[in-house]
């Protein structure tokens, strides 16, 4: 399969899924795979204010799971 970056807004649209069916299976399939993400989407993943917990919870799972590739020139 094919690697993709995935962006902040993919992983906030998947997690509140907010995709269409198609679209949800696509990511899925995406994210089932270790996933890539940027540094800056760390930030910004983690920098989302939730009362719910597990929410929280499962984004710190899925980077945790990712590549995430560092800042460079």
């Amino acid at each position: 399969m094919e690697q993709y970056l995935i962006d902040n807004n993919v992983i906030s649209s998947y997690f509140s899924v907010l995709f269409s069916e198609k679209a949800m299976t696509f990511v899925s399939d995406i994210i089932d795979q270790t996933p890539n993400i940027s540094v800056i989407t760390e930030i910004e993943a983690l920098s989302w204010v939730s009362s719910d917990k597990n929410k929280e919870a499962v984004i710190k799972a899925f980077i945790e799971d990712a590549n995430v590739l560092p800042l460079s020139p």
